[in-house]
This record gives C-alpha cells, sequence and structure tokens, in this order.
C-alpha cells in the first residue's frame, strides 16, 4: 500500500513539475511568477492547486522522499525524462481498473527474486526479436490457453 502511494505521489509530482517548472526557473522574481501564472491554463492552474492540497496533507518525510526523488529526475538524462514523461501520460490516460490492475502487477513483479526477473526478461527481449507474425501466433496461442485456465478456475468453484 505504502508503495501504490508513492508512485502515486511520483505520478502527481512530476506531473506538478512538468506544468511548474516554468514557475520556479532560475531567474523568476516574485513578478516573473505571477506573469507566468497568468500564463498557465485554468487546467494547469487546477492542476497545481490540487497538488497543492496533497503536498500540505504529507509528512515530511513523505516531501523528504518526494523531493530527492525530483533531484534523482532532474539529473537523468533527457532521454529518460522524455520515456518517465510518456509513461506518466500513458499511466494517467488508464482507466481506474486499468491503473488498478497495473498497480498490482507492478506489485507482484517486486516480489519476485531476481532469477525469475532475469528469465521473464530474457523471455521478453526474445519476444522483442520476433517477426510480427511470430509475435501474433504465440499471442494468439496464450490468449486461448488463458481462456482455458480460466475455464478451469470457473469449474472449480462449482463442485
Amino acid at each position: 500500500m505504502k508503495r501504490r502511494i508513492n508512485l502515486l505521489i511520483l505520478i502527481l509530482f512530476l506531473a506538478f513539475l512538468a506544468i511548474a517548472s516554468p514557475l520556479y526557473a532560475a531567474d523568476t522574481t516574485g513578478a516573473d511568477a505571477i506573469k507566468k501564472w497568468q500564463q498557465l491554463s485554468p487546467e494547469e492552474k487546477e492542476a497545481l492547486r490540487q497538488n497543492l492540497k496533497i503536498w500540505t496533507s504529507l509528512s515530511d518525510d513523505q516531501k523528504k522522499e518526494i523531493k530527492d526523488k525530483i533531484k534523482l529526475y532532474k539529473t537523468l538524462p533527457k532521454s529518460d525524462q522524455e520515456r518517465i514523461k510518456k509513461n506518466l501520460d500513458i499511466y494517467e490516460n488508464l482507466t481506474t481498473e486499468q491503473q488498478q490492475n497495473l498497480n498490482r502487477k507492478f506489485n507482484q513483479w517486486r516480489k519476485l527474486p531476481p532469477e525469475k526477473k532475469y528469465q521473464i526478461l530474457e523471455r521478453y527481449k526474445k519476444f522483442q526479436k520476433m517477426s510480427p507474425e511470430q509475435k501474433k501466433k504465440l499471442i494468439n496461442k496464450y490468449r486461448r490457453w488463458q481462456k482455458l485456465e480460466n475455464e478451469k478456475g470457473k469449474g472449480k468453484g462449482m463442485i
């Protein structure tokens, strides 16, 4: 649960950082900040207000953790920052159910032993090298297997 909260907080503050960074540029004076605030869209202003509400509700430890993560984020190469932003955009556009499913899978991944993670990553690399036709066949095979497994599971509850 704590990890999910941390992930949510990080997502919110990376979004906050993306919106607010023009407001907090190194050469920004009070007058500049006001001018930049006025240039924000109503949606951007509301996003900042919502993040401020969340920020004020956090403990000092949570705030420190977020600040540390933002510092780390700023040290990443631009390509990594862009990849993170892209992934956050994708995550934010998921339905609540899809986000919960993704969070569940992420937590399952975290609990795997290193050797199992290695095996999965190696299989993924092999999958990436397959032709589109091979990928499609494998995906269809997996879906058929998954359907059979689901049917077996449904039958167990009826006995």
